[in-house]
């Protein structure tokens, strides 16, 4: 039988998939997401009209506060639509480029110089056609990259006072396959002062404003569904003096005042996290789904149309932003002797 709650045809794992869904839901109703919600955040008040000063200071300040933010309608959908037909085609070439190693995007784990795996079915590479000069998308790159609602609250949180003051470390995507794994909760980038003795870092870290913040952007409203696998935060966790040992607490459900959230984006949307802040890429269910026969040609078609949605690979599209003096060393292999996925390709 179909289980309650979960689309026509989802009888592989039913039970599991469900409560899977049900708390990512809840996790994406959490109280706390209404202070990290803009604008609506903002209307509270009553109002309905706010100056982009405005807007930027208060969603700045939510950052600094929770670690990241929500910012709805933000990006023009057909520009949106311009980006994806790129990013379908580094997609295929992705997936190409691994298939003639013989390495299977949806299982393999690998690492080259523009792309690498995260987890099973979860892979993270460079999507150069956005900053590219002379590119695909030099006429709606800026658009994206120099957004008018949120790159002002990215020079705000990194403190700077015009473009120098920001450096656009790189463009990136995330592939999730169907059926691919939920990865391990974490903090991006590496200790900013790891010579330094035990957890000082971290501790140092901690006490310091924002020098790298992260912008996710989902080309279509299903890469940002329940289904698709939504990324879970921790709110407050860039604040955490010792992360390892609080991280702990809090999946042993030993710190009930700390909530992950999930939210939910749609396309047009942009999520903007504080880099230090502890999150997660969760499972695409969708390979947990097969799609039973039907009666009828219009139920079928239906099921059809259901099971091409739900068979497919969850796309985001993520900008990194640091301080001029910031670099990341570790999402992808920059060493001269890594390997190219993409040469002779």
């Amino acid at each position: 039988a179909v289980s309650a709650g979960l689309p026509p045809g989802c009888h592989d794992d039913a039970d599991a998939v469900r409560r899977t869904i049900e708390k990512r839901t809840r996790s994406s109703k959490e109280p706390i997401i209404d202070e990290l919600d803009f604008p609506s955040a903002l209307e509270k008040s009553g109002e309905h009209f706010f100056p982009p000063d405005e807007i930027s200071n208060e969603t700045s300040y939510a950052v600094r506060q929770h670690g990241l933010c929500v910012m709805r309608h933000v990006l023009d959908p057909s520009v949106m639509k311009i980006v994806t037909k790129e990013v379908i085609e580094l997609q295929s070439r992705l997936y190409g480029a691994l298939s003639a190693r013989g390495i299977d995007a949806s299982n393999g784990i690998f690492r080259f110089r523009e792309a690498a795996s995260r987890c099973r079915g979860r892979t993270d590479v460079i999507f150069p056609a956005l900053t590219m000069d002379g590119g695909p998308l030099q006429g709606v790159s800026q658009k994206i990259v120099r957004n008018e609602t949120f790159y002002p609250v990215v020079q705000n949180l990194l403190g700077a006072e015009d473009d120098d003051g920001v450096k656009l470390v790189y463009a990136g995507l995330i592939f999730s396959s169907p059926g691919s794994n939920d990865q391990p909760f974490h903090q991006d980038g590496v200790p900013l002062f790891p010579e330094l003795p035990g957890g000082r870092s971290s501790e140092i870290q901690a006490n310091i404003p924002p020098y790298a913040v992260n912008v996710f952007i989902p080309l279509e409203d299903s890469d940002g569904d329940v289904w698709k696998g939504p990324t879970e935060f921790i709110p407050g966790s860039h604040k955490w003096p010792e992360p390892d040992r609080q991280l702990e607490r809090v999946l042993e459900g030993k710190c009930s005042q700390t909530k992950i959230v999930s939210p939910i984006l749609k396309c047009g949307d942009a999520l903007l996290y504080d880099y230090r802040v502890c999150h997660r890429g969760t499972s695409n269910l969708s390979g947990r789904c097969s799609v039973g026969k039907s009666e009828g040609k219009q139920q079928s078609k239906r099921r059809k149309k259901r099971r091409e949605e739900l068979g497919t690979a969850r796309r985001i599209l993520y900008l990194m932003y640091g301080r001029p003096w910031y670099d990341d060393h570790v999402n992808f292999d920059y060493t001269k002797s890594a390997e190219s996925l993409f040469k002779n390709t």
